[in-house]
């Protein structure tokens, strides 16, 4: 679940820390992902998606899941459902300061 995570924060152009790696050494990457999955507000919502209420409540609903837990793939769903409105209802009114590189998409 992280490394889905890890993707939809990459499709919004976030800056994920562990790509400044000079070697990419596993360890290495582990040791920063570890780092940002323990203080996300610092070290993982940096840029783009800083203060975007779904992409918390989607990291806390993978953070509370124990290793044999199931996802609440619809809580995840409907997030990224409401992340998706919230920009379309930006473009709409002309509001593109700070808006996040979500691609139309046909539901």
């Amino acid at each position: 679940m992280w490394s889905f995570y890890f993707v939809i924060l990459d499709f919004l152009d976030e800056q994920l820390p562990w790509r400044n790696c000079r070697d990419n050494r596993a360890e290495q990457v582990r040791d920063v992902k570890t780092r940002c999955l323990a203080n996300p507000e610092s070290l993982l919502w940096k840029t783009t998606t800083a203060g975007v209420d779904q992409i918390q409540q989607i990291f806390y609903s993978i953070k509370k899941l124990g290793y044999a837990d199931r996802p609440d793939y619809e809580l995840i769903r409907q997030q990224l459902l409401g992340l998706l409105q919230h920009e379309e209802d930006k473009a709409l009114h002309g509001d593109n300061k700070g808006a996040l590189a979500v691609p139309h998409v046909v539901r």
